[in-house]
């Protein structure tokens, strides 16, 4: 008898086919690496404005930088920033070219960096889905990343220097907790915790990055039977840490910094929602950009204004809880924006409610939800035309965003241009018009000096500082009346001000009343035994 085959005997085994795992997309991770250059060569030339004059001229810590004991004691909650400024120092001296240039390779490496974890976070969600990778999903946060005007404080201004580096840090810390939770090898920890220890040296943002990575983690990640012991591991750790340093730093600020601070955080959070919708438009459609933005005091979680926005985050929310699993970019570049805003304009009362370069590192998120709303409607509408109008379209709106930037960086390119952009764009802020009448007065302009310091009075008329620069200024234009009486006020305002005792002491002297002039000499020195300028006059007869 015929002996039967079996069904697929005598058949060569079917081969299995191992899909490889796709390349790494180089030459569009090069190109917005060169995008993010590109718009601000031309600012490496600016000049230090606003904060710089403190934190870099005036900071004699970074003048020798051997002396590492002092670098790090000047800024003691942020000394990887004083330390990048000594190195800076160091090779350039008081150079601004050389602080701009690190600024802008540091946000080139940020870029580069950031296009790795959108490559990450696409490959990851192409996996659980069975589909291909797409590099330009990867490719489209890190262009808008690396062009997008809303950077410029970040990038142009040498102070802000805690934002880029506190970027680098946390963009290395999410890859290594990123690689830590995929290939379930806890030496890949050891990285992730060193670099959000060196986000931490730089900004307090950084404290979110275990509640980030475990989002990741999450919404990327398959979630086998041991995924929760996986988690424990993996961020408990680093939450045990970031909740020792935190409640170290907010008891030195709140006890120290800002005592009494803490009775408006309830109100700080409220005015930081309305806030947030303001920094979003402004990531849509960026007009109307200064180093100060005017907001008021929020009364109540009731007005109409402060309402809208609280329903608007709330229905941000809602969309994010909605697309965790159809499109999980979406939901984690949510998560990335709120979590990285809540410690440094949230939870700890700021001088100024907004400021952009808060924005540099939470700005990533947008890009990254964007590039997921951008694929579900690429898969929604897919064809070839489609295809083509959005590429160009896409073209169109880098290179506009590319012109917006230059045109922003060049705003920055000296104190008087940048305060007087923004006493346009904040012409009702005390700060914005003294700002600008000292930068006049440093160039040599006292009568536009003269002009600011007196808007700025008008806003505010109990701040001695104003009246006191303002009476130095009618005193180098010869109007030692209207100076003397300017001193007067500010004496008035706070009489512990030696400086002003001398000041009027020398317009007595420039008047030739010699009598006048010595007692204001004596005053000076009753109020501050030290002051050497007023010994100096008296030792000379006065």
């Amino acid at each position: 008898m015929r002996s039967r085959r079996k069904r697929g005997a005598g058949r060569p085994a079917a081969k299995s086919v191992v899909t490889p795992a796709p390349r790494f997309p180089w030459l569009l991770c090069g190109l917005a690496v060169l995008l993010a250059a590109l718009p601000y060569l031309g600012s490496l030339g600016n000049a230090f404005a606003y904060d710089d004059l403190a934190t870099i001229v005036g900071n004699t810590s970074i003048r020798h930088p051997v002396a590492w004991r002092s670098v790090f004691a000047y800024a003691l909650f942020r000394p990887a920033v004083n330390a990048s400024y000594a190195i800076d120092s160091f090779f350039w001296g008081l150079d601004p070219f050389g602080f701009h240039l690190t600024n802008l390779l540091l946000h080139a490496a940020n870029t580069g960096l950031l296009f790795l974890l959108a490559w990450c976070a696409v490959r990851d969600g192409a996996k659980a889905r069975a589909s291909d990778p797409q590099p330009r999903w990867a490719a489209l946060p890190a262009f808008l990343f690396a062009v997008h005007p809303l950077q410029v404080e970040a990038v142009a201004y040498a102070s802000a220097r805690s934002e880029l580096l506190c970027a680098l840090f946390s963009l290395l810390a999410l890859l290594a907790f990123r690689r830590a939770a995929a290939s379930g090898r806890l030496r890949w920890l050891v990285p992730a915790l060193a670099a959000m220890l060196l986000g931490l040296a730089c900004k307090e943002v950084a404290a979110m990055l275990p509640l980030l990575a475990w989002a990741y983690d999450r919404l990327f990640q398959p979630q086998d039977p041991g995924v929760r012991r996986r988690q424990l591991v993996l961020y408990l750790p680093p939450l045990v840490v970031v909740a020792a340093v935190g409640c170290v730093r907010l008891a030195i600020y709140f006890g120290r910094e800002a005592a009494g601070a803490s009775s408006f955080v309830g109100r700080n959070l409220l005015l930081q929602i309305k806030v947030l919708w303001h920094y979003l438009a402004l990531l849509v459609l960026p007009v109307g950009q200064s180093v100060v933005h005017e907001f008021r005091e929020v009364g109540s979680a009731f007005e109409p204004g402060v309402l809208a926005a609280e329903l608007g985050l709330a229905g941000l929310l809602f969309v994010a809880w909605r697309l965790r699993r159809r499109e999980p970019r979406i939901t984690f570049g949510i998560l990335w924006l709120l979590l990285i805003l809540l410690p440094s304009s949230s939870i700890v009362p700021m001088a100024e409610p907004m400021a952009e370069h808060r924005m540099y590192l939470a700005s990533a998120g947008v890009f990254l939800a964007f590039a997921g709303l951008a694929a579900s409607l690429a898969a929604r509408f897919a064809g070839p035309a489609s295809m083509r109008v959005a590429g160009a379209a896409t073209v169109v709106v880098i290179l506009a965003l590319v012109a917006a930037t230059v045109a922003r960086a060049r705003v920055w390119r000296d104190p008087v241009t940048l305060w007087s952009d923004a006493a346009i764009k904040a012409p009702h802020t005390y700060a914005v018009h003294y700002a600008l009448g000292e930068s006049l007065r440093d160039r040599g302009d006292c009568p536009a000096a003269i002009v600011e310091y007196q808007r700025a009075i008008e806003r505010v008329p109990d701040q001695p500082d104003a009246w006191t620069n303002l009476g130095i200024c009618r005193a180098e234009t010869g109007a030692l009346a209207e100076a003397e009486a300017a001193f007067l006020r500010g004496l008035a305002l706070d009489p512990s001000r030696a400086g002003l005792h001398y000041n009027l002491g020398m317009v007595a002297r420039l008047r030739g009343d010699a009598a006048a002039a010595h007692q204001h000499f004596l005053d000076a020195v009753k109020v501050d035994p030290t002051h050497e300028k007023a010994q100096r006059a008296l030792s000379a007869g006065y």
